[in-house]
């Protein structure tokens, strides 16, 4: 029991340092070296999996009462509660929005490069009354499926759709009011050329609509998936982009998609650093995972990296996780006021 207790304690003290490690460094810096930008991608997985580190400090507590390991149990079921905290403060009612408030509704869904059911998406978008919708992964295929499930229903759109896993597809009952801008803006836009994988080059579709007699900015996301020491370099970039964009812009703005980082990131630190706000923090329940919905993983508890962040007088009123049909993605709606 003496050297169980020895194990136990020294997993303990590898898993602190290892938390102390992810958060201390400084992992929004751009580094030149592959070795350091490899930290970085270190300490962006222990962040990712912070709720699984929580469930570990929960079982780690549990073996050390079972061991009469005490002073190991408080410290292990404390950090636990600490980790899982935001997760029970969530579950805390909000008010709702005075009944007569115009309410803008957001549907996001990463479609599995168009693999999922155009059908049920077109029937969620009808079920919510959603305003827009966001489609990530959009192929022209599923593009042309979609169009004609909701024809007549939204008749404003703007199509990116690409073969593979790069495309997106803005759909709008609300007509736009700018021209819409499909690729990345700015000096993103000139750091990287088109490759056949997700890269800050791929479309990013930018609109302008007008609801409660203000123009609003919607930004479709889909950043890098984060399958290398390269990609989670690159999502940094599209990170600090958004962030920069998010401290210039004057008009209320909301963007919503697939961000494939974690709310615990440095990415999304950043972005909330720089003033735009996490809708399902505000108001969203529980964990709201969403990825992934299909395969061997999805038994474990997931991952939350579908996001929608608004700023400049938009207000989240409501934040939901809905059914995912046949893509690993599990759409996501939001709801905003102006105030």
């Amino acid at each position: 029991m003496r050297w169980l207790r020895r194990i136990l304690w020294a997993g303990a003290i590898a898993a602190a340092l290892a938390l102390a490690f992810a958060y201390l460094w400084p992992a929004t810096r751009r580094f030149e070296s592959y070795e350091l930008r490899a930290i970085s991608f270190l300490a962006f997985a222990i962040r990712t999996l912070i709720f699984h580190a929580a469930i570990g400090f929960t079982l780690l507590a549990l073996c050390a009462l079972a061991l009469r390991a005490r002073r190991l149990a408080s410290l292990a079921a404390l950090t636990s509660v600490v980790i899982l905290g935001p997760v029970a403060l969530s579950l805390v009612a909000n008010p709702n929005p005075p009944a007569d408030t115009p309410v803008l509704t957001i549907l996001s869904a990463n479609v599995l490069r168009g693999r999922a059911d155009p059908a049920s998406i077109a029937h969620q978008a009808r079920q919510n009354n959603a305003d827009i919708i966001l489609i990530q992964e959009a192929t022209p295929d599923f593009a042309r499926a979609l169009r004609a499930e909701l024809i007549g229903d939204y008749p404003f759109i703007e199509e990116a759709s690409r073969t593979g896993a790069f495309g997106q597809l803005t759909l709008s009952r609300l007509p736009f009011v700018a021209p819409a801008e499909q690729y990345p803006q700015g000096e993103l836009a000139q750091m990287f050329e088109p490759r056949a994988i997700i890269n800050p080059a791929d479309p990013q579709i930018r609109t302008c609509i007008e609801f409660n007699h203000q123009e609003i900015i919607i930004q479709n996301i889909h950043l890098t998936s984060p399958g290398g020491v390269e990609a989670v370099a690159q999502q940094l970039e599209q990170a600090r982009w958004l962030a920069e964009w998010g401290r210039s812009e004057p008009a209320p703005a909301i963007m919503m998609g697939d961000f494939n980082t974690a709310p615990t990131s440095a990415h999304a630190a950043m972005l909330r650093s720089a003033g735009w706000r996490d809708a399902f923090a505000s108001v969203g329940r529980g964990r709201g995972a969403t990825w992934p919905a299909i395969g061997p993983l999805s038994i474990l508890p997931g991952v939350r990296i579908d996001h929608a962040y608004s700023r400049n007088g938009l207000t989240p009123i409501e934040f939901r996780v809905l059914e995912a049909h046949n893509s690993d993605h599990r759409p996501v709606l939001a709801r905003f006021i102006i105030k």
